[in-house]
């Protein structure tokens, strides 16, 4: 019987044969999402146009400014460009910043670093970077990063055929951090393999 779920920022908004989903969830569950702009940009654009689907967006940004420095209507079209680049960069911060305090932080900062990568060091990303050097600092991000490495340090055991290693794996690293999110995944993951023993 085939089965669909509908899930957004970690939590299962819907669950049950895909047929049966109603487009009224759908909608929801998009609701607030950040979407790519179109890069609509005339001919003469075209190497920039490439590197904005290949999302390098920080590239992209600094060759609109050498566009746009040179005036009339190719600048005008180069500004209108990198206002549509750094609109998108702070859409995306936000939307980072309400998943990572509403759902699952690991994922808005593992997310944020791959956008970051794209963003390169171009200076309208800086409240992005910003954001992940204070997650960087923060304690209990640290300790979800920690239990992720060890979630997947048990599914290498169990591919191993270490079934019994990897549950123990599982459960001491629960039991050491019982207020971590990734706790829960922890003991989860464990639970699969309580019959194997």
């Amino acid at each position: 019987m085939p089965r669909a779920y509908l899930i957004r920022r970690g939590t299962i908004l819907w669950e049950g044969h895909p047929e049966e989903l109603p487009p009224s969830r759908i909608e929801e569950a998009l609701a607030g999402t950040v979407l790519e702009p179109d890069w609509d940009l005339p001919p003469g654009f075209d190497r920039i146009r490439a590197a904005l689907h290949r999302k390098l967006f920080g590239l992209a940004a600094r060759a609109l400014a050498d566009r746009g420095a040179a005036g009339g209507s190719e600048g005008q079209v180069a500004g209108r460009a990198i206002e549509r680049v750094r609109g998108y960069a702070e859409a995306i911060t936000r939307e980072l910043r309400v998943c990572a305090s509403s759902g699952d932080p690991l994922l808005a900062f593992r997310s944020a670093r791959s956008y970051a990568a794209a963003f390169g060091d171009w200076e309208g990303a800086a409240p992005l970077r910003g954001l992940i050097e204070g997650w960087e600092r923060d304690p209990s991000l640290a300790i979800e990063r920690e239990i992720s490495s060890i979630i997947d340090r048990a599914s290498d055991l169990v591919r191993e055929g270490q079934i019994e290693a990897a549950r123990a794996l599982l459960l001491e690293t629960a039991k050491a951090h019982p207020d971590a999110r990734g706790a829960a995944r922890a003991r989860a993951f464990a639970g699969r393999f309580v019959d194997w023993r």
